[in-house]
């Protein structure tokens, strides 16, 4: 999700010139091309892609990505430009994997409808204060979409 790498982005650039940002910006991009190269690729089904999306989204590994990207600089500072850029894009993806299933499983995961619906969220996670209670709440709402859909 580019739009809520800007923190990080401003971030890095008051660590590096201009060029490293670039190799930054090439690098984080890079990973969320594959990501969406192998999500065009998946078709998983819907109920039980939405239970373990849910269930993702509340779970400690998903909150430990949340917090490494809502404070990067540890990620941002041992690395170089492009290798930096690689780091919180995965680290961005691993955040996001959850709402990224939920994408996979709609089929719409090159969608820009669906990605502006699900955009908020991701940038509500990773910028406000109460972040991971965002990210519960998405859980909490995956899970219950998963639950209307065996009924």
């Amino acid at each position: 999700m580019p739009p809520a790498a800007v923190p990080a982005l401003r971030l890095y650039r008051q660590l590096a010139s201009g060029r490293e940002l670039v190799l930054f910006g090439v690098g984080y991009t890079a990973v969320w091309v594959a990501i969406g190269l192998a999500a065009m690729r998946v078709m998983p089904p819907l109920a039980g892609t939405l239970a373990v999306a849910g269930a993702y989204q509340l779970s400690p590994v998903q909150a430990g990505f949340l917090r490494r990207c809502r404070s990067p600089l540890g990620l941002l500072v041992r690395r170089r430009a492009l290798p930096a850029g690689v780091a919180y894009g995965l680290t961005c993806g691993g955040c996001c994997a959850g709402l990224m299933l939920v994408l996979a499983a709609l089929g719409a995961s090159m969608s820009v409808l669906w990605m502006t619906a699900l955009a908020p969220f991701v940038l509500a996670e990773k910028t406000l204060r109460r972040g991971q209670l965002v990210a519960r709440l998405a859980g909490v709402a995956v899970i219950a979409g998963a639950v209307g859909t065996w009924l």
